[in-house]
């Protein structure tokens, strides 16, 4: 009877081990598989950090099982919506374009013929985020961005390399990268849509139907 004993509580140990082993070389399963994942994400992910100053910079960052856009101005920081992994060509990540002292804008071309840019705005201690598409006609080859921005609905800015006909008189240089367009009263408050970008003009859509043209020289 005691060896009948004996055996049974050897074979449960046997179990018991066996289980832990298991669990054990499970456990060491996941975490190598979750080293292996973290190390790949790190290899194929965007790189490029922007650091302006401290506290106020662009910075690639991996979060779980993807990476995203980390934003900071003068300290105050924030984590645009994005989630990127290995499949996920460079061309679709926001990259640094410029930068005021409140403000970081960020552009995607993800074709030749459309592009997005992203202004995160520092107001009154708190970030703000809009997003600006762009579609460029066939016979166009010039990339222009037209946003607003939060502090000031009474004008359009504009990011790229063009000149509005002078008769319409709309536009002021307000640095070497930027066009300052004042914006007639019946569209300041209006939300931009999409900008279209033809060989002679700039049609700015906004999002309640209303259009702006803007011919170009």
């Amino acid at each position: 009877m005691f060896r009948v004993y004996s055996l049974r509580i050897l074979f449960l140990a046997f179990l018991y081990s066996g289980c832990s082993n298991v669990e054990k070389k499970s456990h060491d399963d996941i975490a190598a598989k979750a080293k292996e994942r973290d190390s790949s994400i790190y290899q194929c992910m965007y790189k490029w950090d922007t650091i302006i100053s401290e506290g106020t910079f662009v910075k690639y960052i991996v979060v779980d099982s993807f990476y995203t856009v980390e934003v900071s101005i003068q300290g105050k920081d924030t984590i645009l919506g994005y989630q990127f992994d290995c499949r996920s060509p460079h061309k679709y990540v926001p990259k640094f374009f410029y930068n005021d002292s409140n403000s970081i804008y960020l552009v995607v071309c993800s074709s030749p013929n459309d592009g997005e840019i992203t202004i995160c705005e520092l107001i009154n201690g708190q970030m703000k985020m809009d997003s600006y598409r762009m579609e460029r006609s066939a016979e166009s080859n010039r990339d222009i961005f037209i946003y607003k921005i939060a502090s000031d609905k009474t004008k359009l800015f504009a990011k790229g390399a063009f000149n509005l006909k002078k008769e319409r008189n709309l536009f002021s240089e307000n640095n070497k990268a930027i066009k300052m367009i004042s914006l007639p009263k019946e569209f300041q408050d209006d939300t931009i849509g999409m900008t279209e970008v033809k060989e002679i003009e700039i049609v700015v859509n906004f999002t309640n139907g209303k259009r702006l043209i803007l011919p170009l020289k």
